[in-house]
């Protein structure tokens, strides 16, 4: 049974009528999706928003996680659900992805059908009891939700997490913040420009009173890709060229001497078992990724 609710103390963080809540927190972005539990300092899931894509004559299965994208697997090629202003292009995906990066450290996995789990006798009886119980049991159920937005976000960019979180995942309370708003409350700041660098785009996002004025929303594609193009670039134009050479690719590898040409063996895959072009790509962004963080920044 809940609790009084006092009129004159103000609730705990972590209390919602007088009841204990564990509230999630679910950041999607154009390079990696963030996820939390409310009142944290920091996410307890961070996961790429690219994906890997094994296609046969059969089907087509999706690959989701660090590990799956990073493996050289045959013929594997790299999306990702966003569209370079940093909104949601392929929701079917972008679903998938969310419901993972939630699943895979926050909470549990859906429970699998008793009837085909190897736990249980196929009868009758258990068919008529089970049926309909996976479609039950939702991954959000005991858990509110809270998913940021771009503040460019359109009208139907909008319905659909709404409609992602209260019908497929059942989270029993939802809400959908502007991601500049809330920058600006963690700072303590409820009126502020809020300049906001992703992968894909540079937003500047102002705020005044707790409600962001979208007239005067600014987007820049200036970020983090751009910078990684002009890195591919300097690096191709130099004397002499700096070649991107993936992990993937290298068998093994002698230490040299500043500026000294490499020394490695390279890997050779047998013909029809490469790795895609967008395979390549995302090593290559890896590479550029870790030099911006060391050196550039």
């Amino acid at each position: 049974m809940a609790a009084t609710q006092s009129n004159t103390v103000a609730p705990n963080a972590t209390e919602y009528g007088g009841d204990e809540i564990s509230a999630l927190v679910l950041d999607p972005g154009y390079s990696v999706v963030r996820g939390g539990f409310a009142g944290e300092d920091v996410p307890k899931s961070v996961v790429p928003s690219y994906y890997g894509i094994l296609a046969s004559d059969a089907h087509r299965k999706h690959l989701y996680g660090e590990n799956a994208i990073h493996n050289p697997l045959p013929n594997i090629e790299i999306g990702n659900p966003f569209l370079d202003n940093g909104l949601v292009g392929d929701w079917d995906t972008a679903t998938n992805l969310w419901e993972y990066a939630i699943t895979s450290r926050l909470t549990n996995t859906k429970p699998s059908d008793p009837m085909t789990n190897g736990l249980n006798e196929k009868t009758d009886e258990m068919k008529d009891e089970m049926e309909g119980i996976e479609t039950q049991e939702r991954p959000l159920e005991e858990n509110p939700l809270l998913i940021t937005e771009s503040p460019l976000n359109t009208g139907k960019g909008r319905e659909k997490p709404i409609e992602i979180a209260m019908e497929n995942w059942g989270t029993p309370a939802f809400w959908l913040a502007r991601s500049g708003v809330l920058s600006a409350f963690s700072a303590g700041k409820p009126s502020a420009l809020v300049i906001d660098i992703g992968a894909s785009s540079t937003t500047v996002t102002p705020v005044h009173d707790g409600m962001m004025l979208r007239k005067g929303v600014a987007r820049s594609p200036l970020a983090g890709n751009y910078i990684s193009d002009q890195l591919r670039l300097l690096f191709s134009t130099s004397q002499p060229p700096i070649p991107l050479t993936p992990h993937y690719l290298i068998d093994s590898k002698t230490p040299v001497d500043a500026g000294a040409p490499a020394q490695a063996s390279y890997r050779i895959f047998p013909p029809g078992m490469e790795p895609g072009h967008s395979f390549r790509a995302l090593q290559e962004e890896r590479i550029l990724t870790e030099f911006k963080e060391s050196v550039v920044a």
